[in-house]
């Protein structure tokens, strides 16, 4: 945990900082059973967040359009999370608190209930000049 909270400190996705009602964080084996994933708990937030429902893409319509698709890619989204900033005024929301110390979360953090629903809501408007040429 304590290489994971150094590296992301350096690339300036979170910082040190002591703010009240900190979640805690904890780290769940990864199906390699090698690696680690640090989770933030977020419970107790999420119950009293107000949910951000966002439509599903219609599946059938997506692969149908892949299907007439004379190439096709693969989108490595493994870190986008950690590419997906927060608005600066809602930084201190995102607080975790380690063994290692308190810290915010520039990005978005797994374990926000919204946060699937915030990615997916972004991505069109990140692609839009692509959408219906090659994506």
């Amino acid at each position: 945990m304590s290489s994971w909270i150094n590296e992301k400190v350096k690339k300036g996705i979170i910082e040190r900082k002591a703010v009240h009602g900190a979640a805690p964080i904890f780290a769940l084996e990864k199906k390699d059973k090698i690696r680690m994933r640090p989770l933030v708990d977020l419970t107790a937030r999420n119950e009293i967040t107000i949910k951000a429902h966002e439509t599903i893409p219609n599946q059938t319509m997506i692969l149908h359009s892949l299907g007439r698709a004379r190439y096709r890619r693969k989108i490595d989204l493994s870190d986008a999370y950690f590419r997906t900033r927060v608005e600066p005024k809602d930084v201190d929301k995102n607080s975790f608190k380690s063994p290692f110390g308190s810290f915010v979360s520039k990005v978005i953090v797994q374990g926000d209930m919204n946060a699937p629903g915030t990615f997916m809501r972004i991505l069109p408007d990140i692609f839009t000049d692509y959408l219906g040429q090659f994506m």
